[in-house]
């Protein structure tokens, strides 16, 4: 029945009968017509900027601005963290993605922490410092790397360790979409 109630509010929003703004509460993959339009994704931005964004949407001023993640998703990073060692598990959700290159953005120097990748035989990793991204920031970041493609069951596992009790502090996690380009994915806090 909700899959049926859905569909008729987005015909009816079609013709402007009523507003359908759908509302993402867990870890689920949305129809691909509805990322077609603004919804509030609960689950991946955490429930304050949820509900300032339903706020908004209701009371006319919304300030809703497409993030870097933009329709479906098939990989997201999914982190722990325990005794200040985090732990990265870079999923394929739905599909084989062939490449298993990713960037693991910090506020960190290369000092400040170890890495290893959890039950793989051969990987590649390496610090780079001072990374210009295409839009003009500049960041540091841990490259982590695979020759086998990431899919579903098989994730990609990166363990970070602290040095001289210094945080761990994540900003973001990429993916590789080209040969020179990666692109933001969502982070999911376990």
């Amino acid at each position: 029945m909700v899959k049926l109630e859905w569909q008729n509010a987005l015909i009816k929003s079609t013709k402007a009968e009523v507003r359908l703004i759908p509302v993402k509460l867990d870890d689920c993959l949305m129809p691909a017509v509805l990322l077609q339009t603004l919804y509030i994704d609960f689950f991946g931005q955490g429930p304050e900027n949820a509900m300032r964004q339903m706020i908004d949407v209701i009371s006319g001023k919304s300030t809703y601005r497409p993030g870097g993640y933009e329709g479906f998703q098939n990989i997201r990073a999914y982190v722990t963290r325990t005794d200040g060692v985090l732990v990265i598990e870079f999923r394929a959700e739905a599909y084989m993605e062939p490449h298993s290159r990713y960037l693991i953005v910090l506020d960190n120097i290369e000092n400040d922490l170890s890495w290893k990748a959890l039950g793989e035989p051969v990987y590649g990793s390496r610090f780079i410092t001072g990374l210009t991204l295409t839009d003009g920031r500049t960041i540091n970041a841990l490259l982590v790397a695979r020759d086998t493609p990431t899919t579903p069951g098989f994730p990609y596992v990166a363990e970070l360790c602290p040095k001289a009790d210094v945080p761990i502090r994540l900003i973001g996690a990429m993916r590789i979409v080209s040969r020179t380009e990666f692109a933001g994915i969502p982070i999911i806090e376990k």
